[in-house]
Order: C-alpha cells, then structure tokens, then sequence
C-alpha cells in the first residue's frame, strides 16, 4: 500500500514538474518571438525610410543680380505686335481708330467687333468661375493619407478608426508594408484581432515576409486567447493552417488549439 501510495505521489510530482518545464518552454518561446518581431519590425521602419527618396531642391528662380533689367524705354506706340498674333483686347479699339479714320463704316464695324470679344471674355470668366475646379479624391486614398498622419503623430486609435469604417474595402487600400505593421499594432491595441491579424499578414506578404506573416498570425491568435476570446483564436490558427498547411508552426498551433477548445468546451 505504501509502495502505491509512493508511485502516486511521485507520478503527481513527475507531472507537476513536466507541466513546470512546458510551460517555461512556451513562455521562453514566447519571448523569443515576440523579439524577433520586434527586430523585424524596426528592420522595415530603417529599411522603408532608407528607401524613401530626397525631396527635390525648389527652383530659386532668377537672380536679380544677373537677370537682363526690364527695357523701361518702350512706349507701347511703337512696339510692333508679333505676326500672326490676335491683337488684345482694348487695343484693338485704338488700332482700328488709327486705321479707319475718316471711314465712319470701318470704325462702326470695329467698335462692334469690340464689343462682341468683350462680351464673349466676360462670359467665358463667368464661366470658368462657375465650374468646379477639381474632381472629388479618392474615399481610399483619403483613408490611407489620414491612417499614415494618425501613425506618424502617434493617434493609433484614430488609424484604427478610420481603417474599421472602410474594412468591407480593404483589399483596395494601398498602403507600405511598415504602414500595414504598425495599423496592425494599433487595432491589436484596440482588441480588434481579426483585423489586427489581415493588417500585420498583410504587409508581411507585400513585404515579401512569408515567414514574418505566418509569426503573427500565430502571435495574434495567441493574444486573442489570452483574451478570453477562444473563436478569434481558433479562427486565426484554422487560417494558419490553411494558408501554410507546411508551417514550422503547425504542431505549436494544433497544441494550442486544443487549449483553446478546451477553453471553449468550459464556456
């Protein structure tokens, strides 16, 4: 009896210890891939910014000190209009007196013609001031210049805004792979863990990051368990293995699953 009693205390102990050493071992890989993450993540901020390229210098225009100075000497009398030029408009009415003096038919037709490009300039101005003068922007790419400035100005909150009211749209939203990671940062702050996860995938895969992209689906769903939100973790490793049914990360995942559903079996 002694004996049994001595095997069930040492079997308790054996399990209690392995428990202790897998948990330490998924803690430790825990960290180590929350600090690959990180390094990867800074590697495409300096490597995005090293990219970027210079703004052009702007044209200082011309040097006063070297410029030709203005003829002051002209009189407008004697200029002599360009060929084939339309004379402007007011100084046809002076050349056709010059021209038709003497001829009151002459001036009359040209007083007339006066009027009529007069009347034809004041309208075509009217006009011009009546149309719009730009088309409306693009919804998206209004979306994607406000997402940029909230991250830049450190607003997370508000890219996570603006990104949740076009998520019916966001396969047509363009944006840089460090844009994609750090909205991804932000709606993981906010506990939206799907579109956390589509963000961070997203611009893992336009980076050309498979590996990068399968981490933090595993990395999200992970955080969404530890939410207490064992759907949203189930779905994500599900993804997972459908997307890369050849994952480093497959066996990890099933492991967890089952936790998760254990999770989701006790309500």
């Amino acid at each position: 009896m002694k004996i049994a009693m001595a095997l069930v205390v040492l079997a308790v102990f054996a399990g209690a210890i392995a428990w202790v050493v897998i948990s330490l071992r998924k803690f430790q890989a825990r960290k180590a891939f929350e600090r690959e993450r990180e390094a990867n993540f800074m590697a495409e901020i300096l490597k995005a910014k090293a990219a970027r390229p210079a703004a052009p210098a702007a044209n200082p225009g011309p040097d006063p000190a070297t410029s030709p100075p203005l003829k002051s000497d002209a009189s407008p009398a004697t200029a002599a209009p360009a060929a084939g030029s339309p004379p402007a408009a007011g100084g046809s009415t002076i050349a056709g007196l010059s021209a038709s003096a003497g001829n009151p038919t002459a001036a009359t037709a040209t007083a007339a013609a006066d009027a009529a490009v007069a009347a034809h300039t004041g309208s075509a101005a009217h006009a011009g001031a009546a149309s719009p003068a730009t088309k409306p922007a693009d919804p998206l790419a209004e979306v994607a210049e406000t997402i940029k400035s909230a991250l830049a100005a450190g607003r997370g909150t508000d890219a996570a805004k603006a990104f949740l009211g076009i998520v019916a749209q966001r396969t047509r939203l363009t944006l840089e792979p460090p844009v994609w990671e750090g909205l991804g940062r932000a709606l993981l702050a906010q506990g939206a863990f799907l579109e956390s996860a589509w963000a961070l995938h997203a611009g893992a895969v336009i980076a050309g990051d498979l590996a990068g992209a399968q981490k933090r689906l595993v990395e999200v769903a992970a955080r969404a368990g530890d939410a207490g939100q064992p759907q949203n973790a189930l779905k994500l490793y599900a993804t997972l293995l459908a997307k890369y049914p050849q994952s480093q990360y497959a066996d990890f995942v099933r492991a967890n699953m089952k936790q998760e559903e254990r999770k989701l079996a006790k309500g």
